[in-house]
């Protein structure tokens, strides 16, 4: 019985300490973004976006079978395949990074077919949908 309440003891202090000291307790996904529209402003290269804060994810702007502009598939981002694609001109049309820090916030940041920041936008999530 002794053994079984000193590992609750300890798992309890565990928590306790990842959640003060671990950064659990202080994360806040809207503050993230925040920190993200304000360091990201157009004109910026996709290199210097990616060394304030790499993308999980990105995608192209294409054409469409049906000739209209268009969007690609989501593809896991991976910076040693992705600047050649940058500098053989794969992104004629540009691209945009995808950034999702919880439900409610998330953002893309397009880039013109050269590399550069054109805008950050608020994608639309759930969270806009229904009444607050």
């Amino acid at each position: 019985m002794k053994v079984v309440f000193s590992l609750f003891v300890l798992v309890g202090l565990g928590i306790f300490l990842a959640y003060q000291f671990g950064g659990i307790g202080s994360f806040s996904p809207a503050d993230q973004a925040a920190k993200l529209k304000a360091e990201v402003t157009p004109g910026l290269t996709w290199q210097q976006v990616a060394d304030k804060r790499p993308p999980r994810r990105y995608r192209a702007y294409i054409m469409t079978d049906k000739g209209f502009p268009g969007l690609g598939a989501e593809v896991k981002f991976n910076r040693a395949e992705f600047e050649p694609l940058v500098k053989d001109g794969t992104f004629s049309m540009g691209f945009l990074f995808m950034y999702l820090f919880d439900g409610e916030h998330q953002y893309e940041v397009n880039f013109g077919p050269e590399g550069k920041v054109t805008s950050i936008e608020k994608m639309m999530t759930i969270h806009d949908l229904l009444p607050n």
